[in-house]
């Protein structure tokens, strides 16, 4: 087994990176090996080497069965479908086997990721990653294909989605198209779900937008460290998931207590967003897209409609960061502004809008955000006359394409995506006459 793995190094250190690596049948004696009598230096060898087999390995699998299919092989067993062919003879799922003839359909059009798949430089989440974006954007795919598969072949896989996720909405917008929000933008689709277990017990699931779940990551996170800091909590005697069930339980008895929200809440984000980016500049280069990101500090990826959105209610300290291809981050500076209604302005708000303006909704002010009419970007300050106030549905609206503007005289403006204007409704609540009164 030394010989073996001593091998297997030998050709780690003369191929590199870029070769395929130590040879299949090296890696396949690994298969029966036990790691326990390896030195640290084999297993860690080991463990890279089969990784990066299993990816090529499922790279193969799905050229098999997308010829499987396509040369309708299941009907010879009186199977209904490829997939259902493998789910019935393999220890695939019915999901895995479909995807993976998917997948191999995908690959036959993709001959720079088929390339680097049966090579080893793109594992099968890129690869995953990769088919995803080119749906929709065959051609622009096709003309990026190599520089995509050179650039996300040395990142990691959230690093690489989140290159592909930029690469796709940039090339969306180029061609006119409307993906609609992302599963992660799209708070309509937050869901959580209470309910009673055996013995009594509760459990609770949620699905979360990622704005909505970074600020309460954050909320449970400081509670943790106010009760660590005060001597309340041990973090060491408990576990991160208990300390986690607890802040929530207490953060949800306060909120049973407090009355209902009285002015707009702050988001409790945290964002680190490329100036260019930022600004909407035009990609000039692969090299330049790939710096096109807003990242939480947990790593997390908003899209730029999240981003904007986020940053319509929140405190802003602007930190200047220049991005470099492998994660790394600059900081040039910090300054702070002050991006959200005072109190005094969301008072002359209510007083003014009494409630969302946007053409036809009636919702009531305690529901709505204050809105810029001129993008923070290019104003860089916050004015009475340049807030608006709007629902959350409206609000995500104006961000996604709808534009809204107020006239001199105060009247709301609304232009769809498609350029057309909305027939205006004026939905404030109007005192009567005098004289009405009286009677």
């Amino acid at each position: 087994m030394f010989d073996i793995m001593q091998g297997m190094s030998e050709s780690n250190s003369h191929e590199g990176r870029d070769s395929c690596g130590p040879s299949a049948e090296r890696l396949l004696t690994l298969l029966v090996a036990t790691p326990a009598e390896l030195t640290d230096g084999e297993v860690i060898d080991g463990l890279l080497g089969l990784v990066e087999l299993s990816g090529r390995v499922q790279a193969a699998v799905a050229r098999f069965a997308a010829s499987f299919d396509a040369r309708s092989l299941a009907a010879a067993d009186g199977a209904r479908s490829a997939a259902g062919w493998l789910a019935a003879r393999t220890e695939l799922a019915r999901p895995a086997a479909a995807g993976a003839v998917a997948c191999g359909r995908g690959l036959r059009h993709c001959p720079v990721v088929d390339a680097a798949a049966g090579d080893g430089r793109l594992g099968a989440a890129k690869v995953r990653a990769l088919l995803d974006v080119r749906e929709g954007l065959e051609a622009d795919f096709a003309r990026d294909e190599a520089e995509l598969v050179a650039e996300v072949a040395p990142l990691t896989v959230a690093a690489a989605r989140n290159l592909l996720d930029s690469w796709r909405s940039v090339m969306a917008a180029r061609a006119g198209l409307d993906d609609g929000p992302s599963p992660a933008d799209d708070p309509d689709r937050n869901s959580l779900h209470l309910s009673s277990t055996f013995q009594g017990r509760w459990r609770l699931d949620a699905d979360l937008d990622a704005s909505t779940g970074e600020a309460l990551a954050n909320a449970i996170d400081a509670w943790i460290e106010r009760g660590v800091r005060a001597g309340a909590l041990d973090p060491t005697t408990s576990r991160r998931s208990q300390l986690w069930a607890r802040a929530l339980t207490e953060l949800v008895g306060v909120g049973a207590h407090a009355s209902g929200p009285r002015s707009q809440p702050h988001a409790d984000i945290h964002l680190s967003w490329d100036a260019a980016d930022l600004l909407g500049q035009p990609v000039a280069s692969m090299a330049d897209l790939a710096r096109r990101r807003c990242l939480t500090d947990r790593g997390t990826h908003l899209s730029r409609f999240a981003a904007q959105q986020a940053l319509c209610n929140a405190d802003v300290h602007d930190l200047l960061v220049l991005f470099g291809l492998d994660g790394s981050r600059e900081v040039l500076g910090v300054t702070h502004t002050r991006r959200h209604a005072t109190r005094h302005e969301r008072a002359a708000l209510i007083e003014r809008d009494r409630g969302c303006v946007f053409p036809g909704c009636d919702a009531p002010v305690r529901w709505c955000d204050a809105h810029h009419t001129t993008p923070y970007e290019i104003g860089h300050h916050t004015r009475l006359d340049e807030l608006v106030l709007l629902c959350p549905h409206h609000h995500r609206l104006v961000h996604r394409g709808f534009t809204l503007v107020r006239g001199g005289d105060g009247q709301i403006t609304v232009t769809r995506p498609d350029g057309s204007v909305m027939p205006a409704v004026d939905r404030r609540y109007k005192l009567p006459p005098p004289d009405e009164r009286a009677a």
